[in-house]
């Protein structure tokens, strides 16, 4: 859903764009992704500003329609580790209006005690704030929690948080991002999440 809206809307201003271009998207801030897409409109903010509604549009017509779909064996994650009474927050680079919906509808927010969105922090990721001001409302210091992210720019937030991070990529790593996936407090990196609930019941 999320790259199909950009496709879709960018098509309207003649602009193709690949599957590794939009997965550049991946985890940044909307400021970030902003400039990003402007820069395939040939620098028109403008435009940039019009499709970005256009796009938002798509995204809240897909949440409406059920298109959510939660991704493979999470909910098995979660449960996992809330029946063994792990604490659960959120660090999402979403901004507070679209990750709610999101968290909603895929019937998710009920496993989290703390959300803290991409709007609520002056930086975002891969710069730590975010991660550091989950565990602030969580109350718990980064050598006693750890991280599941699914893009680089997440690994590096968590990982400058000081949090040992379990990474389940969400597309095919570029050769400049496979670099930064052997960081010490990277705790693994993982196919699926069952694979990850499989390495975790080993622990």
């Amino acid at each position: 859903i999320y790259h199909q809206g950009w496709h879709t809307v960018l098509a309207e201003y003649g602009v193709q764009v690949t599957e590794e271009q939009l997965n550049q998207l991946r985890g940044h801030t909307r400021t970030d992704n902003n400039s990003l897409v402007q820069s395939w409109l040939g620098g028109d903010e403008e435009k940039m500003l019009e499709a970005r509604a256009k796009r938002d549009a798509y995204f809240d017509q897909a949440i409406a329609n059920g298109a959510i779909r939660v991704k493979s064996h999470i909910l098995t994650l979660l449960n996992f580790l809330k029946d063994r009474g792990v604490h659960l927050g959120v660090a999402t680079s979403s901004y507070q209006k679209r990750g709610l919906s999101e968290l909603e509808a895929s019937q998710l927010l009920q496993y989290f005690e703390v959300v803290v969105y991409g709007d609520q922090v002056q930086r975002g990721k891969p710069q730590p704030d975010i991660y550091q001001k989950a565990l602030e409302k969580l109350e718990v210091a980064a050598e006693e929690a750890c991280a599941v992210e699914d893009s680089v720019t997440g690994l590096l937030s968590a990982v400058h948080a000081g949090l040992r991070t379990y990474f389940l990529p969400e597309c095919d790593l570029t050769d400049e991002e496979k670099k930064y996936v052997d960081h010490p407090l990277n705790g693994g990196t993982f196919a699926s999440a069952k694979e990850l609930v499989d390495y975790l019941k080993e622990r």
